[in-house]
């Protein structure tokens, strides 16, 4: 009778564990969404930060001196490994020589897959 006994606490301690890990497994599974989707929106805001950067000088009628500091960050960007690495390089399409006394119209011509500005075409006025 008192083997009896100790099996069947022994069998209840059993029963509890295996619920606790389901209940956990249950937790993490219902958990998973919610993180995966905060990491969707910070993913969403970080390439809406990292194109503002870009999207400031599109337009028309930009002077050459907008247009050489649009053309150094797309340059900077290039060379930073960081930037680089996680949203890839901006093509840049414009003219041979951007002139001073030139206005200029600046075109976001591509995104990639995940909305990011991956082409930028520089027209002369």
């Amino acid at each position: 009778m008192d083997n009896a006994s100790k099996a069947l606490i022994m069998a209840g301690a059993v029963l509890i564990a295996v619920l606790l890990v389901s209940l956990g497994v249950v937790l993490l599974n219902s958990v998973k969404p919610m993180v995966s989707e905060s990491e969707d929106k910070l993913d969403r805001k970080n390439v809406i930060s990292y194109n503002s950067q870009y999207t400031i000088y599109e337009g028309t009628s930009w002077p050459a001196s907008q247009v050489n500091k649009l053309i150094g960050l797309v340059l900077q960007n290039k060379n930073n490994a960081n930037i680089s690495d996680v949203y890839g390089e901006v093509k840049l399409n414009k003219p041979s020589k951007i002139l001073p006394n030139k206005k200029y119209d600046i075109t976001i011509t591509a995104h990639d897959s995940r909305g990011v500005v991956s082409e930028i075409t520089i027209t002369e006025k």
